[in-house]
């Protein structure tokens, strides 16, 4: 009788397994994101643990193949990212392996997956009754790349809700990207937050800069 059950079990048993199994797969999927740089390749997917978890990205033009370990990043994410040769038009085949499993692969358009560095050496200054904003793109090694990125710049008071603008090719002063926060949309006597983010055609926005706080004077009072 109890030789019966164990063997009446064990379907139910691999059944199950195979259903958690199909369960992470498919939830590994639906989250799996890669960007790059042309420098290098990220990918992402959400799950609360990331032990045992890696990826190998394989070129289908050319015979190359690159590999990262996962690792937890933020709450409930698991992160890798390697260096390799990443060429405009290409196409890539992104694997996650669990151990020796392969759990999920996906396609990874070199094109649509660009996305900008983060803004660097933001900076501003009052000037009459405006602010001017400026920023280097971080992207100064893909001359190509910098001229065509747009900006979003985001402005808030402290605690209140922020103000984004569309985003815009802004102009070039000193090497340095230039953006001017009307007067007229500031408070007087107030601290804000000031940060950038780059977009490409693909309007894949990279991530944001620090935020760079600055205070208004009196003279806002005035407009």
């Amino acid at each position: 009788m109890t030789l019966t059950r164990l063997v009446g079990a064990l379907p139910v048993a691999l059944l199950v397994v195979g259903n958690i199994a199909t369960s992470i797969a498919l939830s590994v999927l639906q989250s799996l994101d890669c960007t790059h740089d042309f420098d290098r390749m990220s990918c992402d997917f959400d799950a609360p643990i990331c032990s045992g978890y890696n990826l190998t990205l394989r070129s289908l033009s050319f015979d190359d193949e690159s590999s990262c370990i996962f690792k937890q990043c933020d709450r409930g994410k698991c992160c890798c990212s390697t260096q390799m040769s990443l060429i405009y038009g290409e196409t890539h085949n992104a694997t996650v392996w669990k151990g020796a499993l392969n759990l999920v692969s996906k396609t990874i358009s070199v094109a649509d997956s660009f996305k900008p560095r983060v803004p660097t050496n933001v900076t501003v200054v009052e000037s009459n009754v405006n602010v001017e904003v400026t920023w280097s793109t971080n992207m100064d090694d893909k001359p190509s790349v910098r001229d065509d990125l747009r900006a979003i710049v985001t402005y808030r008071e402290k605690g209140s809700t922020p103000q984004v603008s569309e985003p815009f090719k802004p102009i070039t002063v000193n090497g340095l990207r230039y953006y001017e926060i009307n007067g007229v949309h500031l408070e007087p006597n107030t601290t804000y937050l000031v940060s950038v983010r780059s977009v490409y055609w693909n309007n894949v926005p990279s991530d944001s800069s620090e935020e760079v706080e600055f205070t208004t004077r009196s003279w806002c009072v005035e407009l």
